[in-house]
């Protein structure tokens, strides 16, 4: 578990904290041009910066992923991986083919990619 520490927990809540140049313009790139806001929402007093949704950001495959290696074609399929093997559920997961859940964003600079997950 990982504090609400950062800056960022009271932009939208209690007092604005003072962001450096280099923050203000992250965080202006964070809301526009980006787009990252309009799936790491940041609402409410403590944002979590996840809207709880699954999405697909349509990214081409990355070749030096290991994975490419031993099998070329392959493809992740995501969230319609777990809905096929749901009876009550399999009509869906062709729709969701490739969908991830949105990560929380909080606190992301605090450590080794491993740390945050």
């Amino acid at each position: 578990m990982n504090a609400f520490s950062s800056k960022i927990r009271s932009i939208r809540g209690w007092v604005r904290p003072k962001l450096t140049k280099q923050e203000q313009k992250g965080f202006a790139l964070f809301q526009g041009k980006g787009k990252c806001s309009k799936c790491h929402v940041s609402q409410g007093r403590l944002p979590l910066f996840t809207d709880y949704t699954f999405d697909n950001l349509g990214l081409p495959k990355n070749p030096e992923n290991p994975v490419y290696t031993y099998n070329p074609t392959f493809v992740d399929p995501g969230l319609a991986a777990c809905l096929a093997t749901r009876p009550d559920y399999a009509a869906f997961a062709e729709a969701n083919m490739g969908k991830h859940k949105v990560p929380t964003v909080r606190n992301v600079g605090l450590g080794t990619l491993d740390q945050i997950l």
